[in-house]
């Protein structure tokens, strides 16, 4: 359940492998909560997770995830974005719905809360995971380390006083399960589960690193 008028959209930002997926998926098991995954939406468009390398794929994976969010959210649904939106450009895009969300959920008496959730987890924790899941590992540190050093803008310099920052660490399965608490509390869910979706996550059966 939620506070009757409000939504919200929460975009997660983090590095590869720090646990978004597995947390926004454990969020959407509840009702009126939506996930949008920008993997999900690269696979639909593109049929691969390698990086949109052209302008135009890059716009058309954005005006998609747009719709999807703007959909959801004139039908009353909380939407929770998962992408690593390493640049504040993309997390700022994800947070600002068009103008005629504001209309529709305005005449329907409801205000939208936003949130940008950082996922925070050690460079070699991201790197056992990603070996768990089979990922070669050459490749994904050469890939952590250009977005550390070419891409990544510090969520903390996110200029918006209108949207929520919070900070998780995700290091172990106590930190998971302390970060899911409190953004239930915070985004008031209780255990109303979503009966159409199903209640496995293929992460959920790798074994996180302690």
């Amino acid at each position: 359940m939620q506070e009757n008028d409000c939504l919200y959209l929460v975009v997660f930002t983090g590095y590869p492998c720090s646990g978004k997926s597995k947390m926004s998926h454990t969020l959407s098991l509840h009702k009126g909560w939506e996930r949008i995954g920008g993997d999900d939406i690269q696979m639909e468009l593109f049929g691969s997770l390698h990086v949109v390398g052209g302008k135009d794929q890059r716009l058309l994976l954005e005006e998609t995830l747009a719709t999807k969010r703007d959909a959801n959210l004139v039908h009353c649904r909380n939407v929770l974005i998962d992408r690593c939106s390493p640049l504040n450009k993309s997390r700022r895009r994800s947070l600002t719905p068009t103008h005629s969300v504001y209309e529709v959920l305005g005449r329907n008496g409801l205000k939208l809360k936003r949130f940008l959730i950082h996922v925070v987890v050690g460079v070699d924790m991201a790197v056992r995971r990603a070996e768990i899941r089979g990922e070669e590992t050459d490749a994904f540190i050469k890939a952590i380390k250009k977005i550390h050093e070419d891409v990544w803008e510090d969520p903390r310099t996110y200029d918006d006083v209108t949207v929520t920052l919070l900070e998780y660490d995700n290091n172990t399965e106590a930190d998971f399960t302390a970060a899911i608490k409190d953004m239930k509390r915070r985004f008031n869910i209780q255990d109303d589960w979503n009966d159409t979706k199903g209640t496995r996550f293929e992460g959920d059966q790798l074994p996180m690193p302690r």
